[in-house]
């Protein structure tokens, strides 16, 4: 949707406004249109760079070369004990943290496809800015 339209849709909801409703001011208006047209700048927030399952696979990792590395320098029976203790300790931790980032994950995910529709829904009214065609706007300001 063009940017007229966009105008004539909201000078068609001024006319509709009943009396008793205050009227949004040209600041409010420019407000709101700016804040709908970056909603898909959330979308990169709720889309981590680095999920909570890969995060949970790379702990796992950790906790097992630790294990591996403490258990295999220690001589001493006695802190082999307490080692072996402190490394149970840790993989308990470790397995509850990825029980929690699945459980993370599969929110995320319903999260994002709300996300989706709500998008969808506001793109039938408004221009939604594409976040590449304003990076490539903001490449060629710098470049000038």
């Amino acid at each position: 949707m063009n940017v007229l339209k966009l105008r004539n849709l909201i000078e068609g909801v001024e006319q509709m406004v009943p009396a008793e409703q205050k009227e949004w001011t040209m600041e409010e208006k420019k407000a709101a249109l700016s804040a709908i047209g970056s909603y898909n700048e959330y979308g990169n927030h709720l889309r981590r760079e680095h999920n909570l399952m890969e995060i949970a696979h790379t702990l796992s990792k950790i906790t097992e070369a630790a294990e591996k590395f403490t258990l295999s320098e220690v001589d001493d029976w006695f802190d082999k004990k307490t080692i072996n203790e402190n490394m149970k300790q840790l993989r308990r931790v470790s397995e509850e943290f990825n029980k929690l980032a699945k459980e993370a994950h599969t929110i995320q995910q319903r999260m994002e496809a709300l996300y989706e529709d709500g998008g969808h829904v506001l793109s039938r009214y408004f221009e939604i800015k594409d976040l590449k065609e304003g990076a490539m706007a903001i490449s060629k300001i710098n470049k000038k």
